[in-house]
């Protein structure tokens, strides 16, 4: 009775982007190992960068540094919403088979699981960067803990920018390649229709 009340508290669109994000991830957790590739492809980059950076003497990032990392990545980010929207623009799948159309549209889930995981990088990054700035961290105790943490962070973002092309070049490609094919398709009906309308005659 009461948890009914509190549910029915929640705002709209709280429980609708829960929903959307639960979603998200039980379409992406559908490939082999997936929790495995997830793990790796977000986790490994931030150890990469702070096993770089952490055995380096005195290591600190300055404030000029940080702020110009806390810049990138601010507009990495509009970037990466920008590019969903992109993602998720829907062509005109008129002469499309069932099959490809589904196929396409398991891809754009996909893409766009990735492409969260790349805004939830710069949204960890700039997040790890105010707060570095705002307690002082280049000049405390902890600086150099501090800074090995927001350089694995920003490789972690660096390695998410990298994958940003091939995806948009995935997307396009596959969608040139789906019309191509429609005018192909549509090119031979055509012709057999020609044909049989000659033979006929």
């Amino acid at each position: 009775m009461i948890q009914g009340k509190i549910k029915n508290l929640i705002p709209d669109e709280w429980t609708s982007v829960v929903l959307s994000y639960a979603d998200m991830a039980r379409n992406a957790l559908t490939t082999g190992h997936a929790v495995i590739k997830i793990a790796i492809s977000n986790l490994a980059p931030i150890l990469l960068g702070v096993i770089i950076c952490y055995p380096i003497p005195r290591f600190v990032l300055n404030e000029t540094a940080t702020q110009s990392i806390l810049a990138v990545c601010g507009i990495l980010a509009g970037f990466a919403v920008s590019q969903m929207f992109l993602t998720g623009k829907l062509p005109d799948l008129e002469d499309v088979t069932v099959q490809d159309a589904r196929h396409y549209a398991d891809k754009v889930r996909y893409l766009f699981f990735s492409q969260t995981s790349t805004l939830a990088a710069y949204i960890a990054t700039v997040l790890a960067c105010v707060v570095y700035l705002s307690v002082g961290a280049s000049s405390n105790a902890y600086a150099h803990e501090c800074s090995s943490l927001v350089a694995g962070l920003s490789t972690w973002s660096l390695s998410r920018t990298l994958l940003m092309p091939g995806q948009i070049y995935e997307v396009q490609s596959y969608l040139l390649q789906i019309e191509c094919d429609a005018k192909t398709e549509k090119q031979s009906r055509k012709l057999r229709e020609d044909q049989k309308r000659i033979f006929s005659s």
